[in-house]
C-alpha cells in the first residue's frame, strides 16, 4: 500500500443516524468483511457512507479530522479521549458495563497490555463490583524515567 493509492473514507451510522464508525481503507469488500466477523457493533450498522479520496494520505486526514470533529461511538484510535473499556460510556465492549474483573484481568493480561500499549485504551478493573484500577497508556515521559532507572 502506498500513498498515491485511491482510498475510501468510510462511515456507518445506526438506523437513527448515530455515527457508529469512521475508517479507511482501499478494499471496501474486505474490509467490511473483518468489521462483520469482528466487531460487536456491525448489527446496528443501518446505512454506509463511502467517499473516495485521490491519496492514502488524503485519506488519514479526513478521517482523523472525522473522529476528532464528529465523534463517532467505537473509534478508539484517534479519540482524544477514549473512555475506559466496559464504561458505559463506551458502548460495543466485551467487558462488562461495571468494568473487567481483576481476575479475568489476570487471565487476558498479555492481551490487556496489547490493546492499552497499541490501540490507546483504557481499561477498567474492578473487584468485588467496585472500581480498583485503570490501566491507561503511558506517557513519553514515563518511558524516558524508566529508560533512565538502572
Amino acid at each position: 500500500m502506498n500513498d498515491t493509492e485511491r482510498t475510501a473514507v468510510y462511515r456507518f451510522y445506526d438506523s437513527t443516524d448515530t455515527l457508529l464508525y469512521v475508517g479507511i481503507t482501499s478494499d471496501l469488500d474486505v474490509r467490511w468483511d473483518v468489521h462483520s466477523r469482528k466487531k460487536p457493533w456491525w448489527p446496528r450498522v443501518a446505512r454506509k457512507d463511502v467517499v473516495w479520496r485521490a491519496t492514502r494520505g488524503e485519506a488519514l486526514a479526513d478521517e482523523s479530522k472525522a473522529i476528532v470533529e464528529e465523534k463517532p461511538l467505537y473509534n478508539v484510535l484517534g479519540s482524544d479521549n477514549p473512555p475506559p473499556l466496559g464504561s458505559p460510556d463506551r458502548p460495543g465492549t466485551t467487558a462488562p458495563a461495571d468494568g473487567l474483573t481483576a481476575e479475568d484481568a489476570r487471565r487476558q493480561f498479555a492481551d490487556l497490555l496489547n490493546r492499552v500499549g497499541f490501540k490507546g485504551e483504557q481499561i477498567l478493573i474492578t473487584r468485588h463490583g467496585k472500581p480498583i484500577a485503570k490501566l491507561v497508556p503511558a506517557t513519553g515521559d514515563e518511558t524516558a524515567d524508566r529508560a533512565t532507572e538502572k
